[in-house]
């Protein structure tokens, strides 16, 4: 009986003594009854330039005392490629390590000074985001608003900062907080310019723009009067909310591990100078940043947002981008207006010519005609499509390239394939084609679909013209030979591909064409695209790249109709970079090939002008003085290449690093889907660990 009053007794005073706990909790520092924000995102106005969130950040750690390593994240952290990249010179390059070091420093720190506040467990690992404006200087002086969700502790942290006592201990350690109407300002020693800090419920706002802050923290007591919220506006749900439930969807995984972000390209571009005038097309003979430009046109950007998307070993990205199709180029207007078609009508059958050998292939739709103005017409010097102009003319194309453009692309569909391949050269072929510029670029191929007539035969006359034309007057176009190459052996109408042995032609010395069926391929390799027509045509020994499991679970991924999806496959990525390394050390003080493209027309009109005066231009010298006049301009790009000052070899060590980052991937796509005023992209990588 005594013992039941005892506990009685004692089961009274500790409610009581709790009651006064939470009475003097809520008196002094927070109410502990108090609910939780809904959404975090609704207290972000709407006018910011960037924003990023991220959820469940202290379960990305295995141990959050050992924050900020350890990520666990998508499992890559695990990976034996990411653990060889790391120890290498370009990972020590971007600063990851000292960056960590310095977190990691100041994570010790807090932990020290304020034992009782966990930075990860209590402040930001359960939910995280950043949102701001950018300042004159971009990123740079940007304003912004860090918002976490706290646990109680945090609560009791942010109110501690009323108290004197409190506020003297801070400013022992550098820090004076002083009230700022219903905030605190916090003055940090090193800092030039104070933080603004504020609390609604569970929600923390901190950052440099007391605007910013006071904006977010109305829209948080549910205040819209004066500004709206990012989180319900359209581009905010068009750009991320529906691509991620549709994906969701598709993928049947609820609530994945993602971060999230927006951003405002018009609004960054223009303040920085390295992005304002990229791609650099002033250069008429940087071929490379015009072909750039055709796709790329970072002044039209408005609005970018999308989510990454963590998984065991594999990561997601889905992106959309939506711009002001006013800024386009006649090109990218119509880039953007061609209709996503079935997959079934033109993608499937093409990725069946690819085979394992591939580093990676593309199938896009859009007009061919303008696809290969932007390539071949735009991507050349003025002195190259002079010289292309003057010997298509001299065959008896009085219209040059442009007339021969439109001419051929009456036959071709609006749609356009890319397949790569490692540029491996057998003896047997060196016996004919004769490689004036040796390159580890890779092997490749355009294919085009060809139009029909109504018996649905393919109307490739004007195509199999255009072989003729260049197989007729091999002098005007620098052709030393030309060979028939025969293809599938299946009986199919074009079944041979003709080879022309150009040695100027990087890597190959050749180009390659066929009609085939229904599909025009032009490349730099014959062998490439017999191996394309053999796949497709599932000859023995031929193994396509459909039947590649990552490929498979790619396309189940995919919706049924897209503008176009590019792969790439790692082991043969690593081979090419394999190849330049070995080039690198092999050419040591040699010419760059990409310079030694860029320069050899205007080393060729050196060489015609003070040595071959007798002929006005390069395709009027007979075949018997074509050799010496090779050499000669060889050797003038070699002299142009000393005097340039470039004649160092690519480090070897840091194409050794690459090789390594490209080891944290097996396989990778990109599909795409676009509109006139946007434009999607979902991707996918997996790691080599990656299993289903």
């Amino acid at each position: 009986m005594r013992a039941k009053k005892i506990l009685k007794v004692t089961s009274i005073v500790v409610a009581s003594l709790a009651v006064l706990l939470l009475f003097l909790v809520a008196f002094f520092l927070f109410n502990p009854f108090e609910g939780s924000l809904p959404e975090m995102r609704d207290v972000v106005p709407r006018g910011v330039d960037f924003f990023a969130h991220k959820g469940g950040l202290s379960d990305d750690f295995e141990d959050t005392e050992q924050f900020p390593y350890v990520p666990r994240l998508n499992d890559v952290g695990e990976t034996e490629g990411w653990r060889v990249f790391k120890q290498g010179r370009l990972y020590q390059t971007l600063g990851l390590t000292q960056m960590l070091q310095r977190i990691r420093r100041e994570f010790t720190q807090i932990r020290a000074d304020v034992p009782l506040i966990h930075p990860v467990d209590d402040l930001i690992g359960n939910e995280i985001q950043v949102a701001g404006h950018f300042g004159p200087r971009g990123w740079e002086d940007a304003r912004y608003c860090v918002y976490t969700r706290v646990s109680w502790r945090g609560k009791a942290a942010y109110s501690a900062l009323a108290y004197g006592v409190v506020r003297d201990e801070l400013s022992a350690q550098g820090i004076v907080v002083a009230d700022e109407g219903e905030f605190f300002k916090l003055e940090l020693q090193g800092m030039l310019e104070p933080v603004y800090v504020a609390r609604y419920l569970d929600c923390l706002m901190a950052g440099n723009d007391l605007a910013l802050v006071a904006d977010s923290f109305e829209l948080a007591q549910g205040n819209t009067q004066h500004t709206e919220a990012l989180g319900p506006s359209s581009h905010y749900m068009d750009g991320v909310r529906r691509p991620l439930q549709e994906w969701q969807t598709r993928i049947d995984l609820m609530d994945p591990n993602r971060l999230e972000l927006f951003l405002r390209p018009d609004n960054l571009i223009p303040k920085m100078p390295g992005l304002r005038n990229w791609p650099d097309t002033r250069d008429e003979d940087d071929v490379n940043a015009k072909i750039l430009s055709s796709f790329i046109n970072l002044d039209s950007w408005r609005f970018l947002s999308g989510s990454m998307i963590f998984e065991p070993n594999s990561l997601t990205l889905l992106t959309h981008l939506f711009v002001n199709d006013s800024k386009h180029t006649p090109f990218q207007k119509k880039l953007f207006k061609a209709e996503a078609t079935p997959r079934s009508e033109w993608m499937d059958q093409f990725f069946q010519m690819v085979s394992t050998q591939a580093v990676g292939a593309a199938a896009l739709r859009l007009p061919a005609d303008d696809f290969i103005r932007e390539m071949v017409v735009d991507g050349l010097d003025a002195k190259t499509r002079k010289e292309v102009n003057d010997a298509l003319r001299s065959a008896g194309r009085k219209g040059g390239l442009e007339s021969l453009i439109t001419e051929l692309s009456v036959n071709l569909r609006p749609r356009v394939g890319v397949v790569l391949q490692p540029n491996e050269i057998r003896a047997e072929y060196r016996t004919q084609f004769n490689i004036l510029n040796e390159s580890p670029f890779p092997q490749w191929a355009w294919v085009f679909w060809v139009e029909k007539d109504r018996a649905g035969r393919p109307r490739n006359k004007a195509l199999r013209d255009l072989i003729v034309m260049l197989r007729d007057n091999r002098q005007s176009f620098n052709i030393n030979n030309a060979y028939k190459m025969p293809l599938s052996g299946a009986g199919v109408e074009g079944d041979v591909a003709f080879e022309f042995a150009i040695p100027q032609v990087p890597g190959t010395g050749a180009i390659a064409l066929c009609t085939y069926g229904e599909y025009f391929i032009f490349g730099n390799s014959g062998p490439l695209i017999r191996s394309m027509v053999r796949t497709l045509n599932r000859a023995a020994g031929t193994v396509s790249r459909v039947q590649d499991e990552d490929f498979k679970e790619f396309v189940d991924e995919m919706p049924d109709a897209v503008n176009g999806v590019v792969f790439v496959w790692s082991d043969k990525l690593k081979m090419i970079l394999q190849h330049f390394r070995e080039f690198a050390q092999a050419s040591a003080g040699e010419v760059d090939p990409s310079f030694a493209q860029e320069n050899l027309p205007s080393a060729e009109n050196r060489v015609l002008r003070t040595k071959y005066t007798q002929y006005r231009s390069k395709a009027q010298i007979p075949p018997g003085e074509r050799t010496m006049f090779e050499q000669d301009a060889w050797a003038e790009v070699e002299r142009m290449w000393g005097e340039s000052g470039r004649n160092v070899v690519a480090d070897p060590a840091t194409l050794d690093q690459l090789e390594d980052l490209a080891g944290i991937f097996r396989s990778a796509y990109l599909q795409m889907s676009l509109t006139k005023d946007s434009l999607r992209v979902w991707g996918r990588a997996l790691a080599p660990e990656y299993g289903r």
